[in-house]
């Protein structure tokens, strides 16, 4: 199996070594604040807001780590995306 991306969680910093960079969750990062696109940081909350056409534009994808992706609300992980995505064009059963 051929490794396709080799990169750091941007939230803990955890490795992330994946067969295919497709699977892996990324969020949206503007990198100017290095916070998420589209939300608000106030007394320790993390508000989501409708963010402005120069927070979009931007923005950029920063990958995630399943232990990240689990604690916000991930159903699922990224072997399993990978597996759906295998599946998906025959070749895995």
């Amino acid at each position: 199996m051929e490794i396709q991306l080799h990169t750091r969680c941007w939230h803990c910093g955890a490795k992330i070594i994946t067969p295919c960079a497709d699977c892996v969750l990324a969020v949206r990062i503007d990198p100017q604040t290095n916070r998420l696109v589209g939300h608000v940081h106030e007394d320790g909350r993390c508000t989501p807001v409708t963010p402005t056409a120069e927070e979009d534009a931007r923005a950029v994808r920063k990958a995630i780590c399943d232990g990240c992706a689990t604690a916000w609300g991930a159903p699922d992980t990224i072997a399993e995306r990978h597996r759906a995505h295998l599946r998906a064009e025959g070749l895995f059963t």
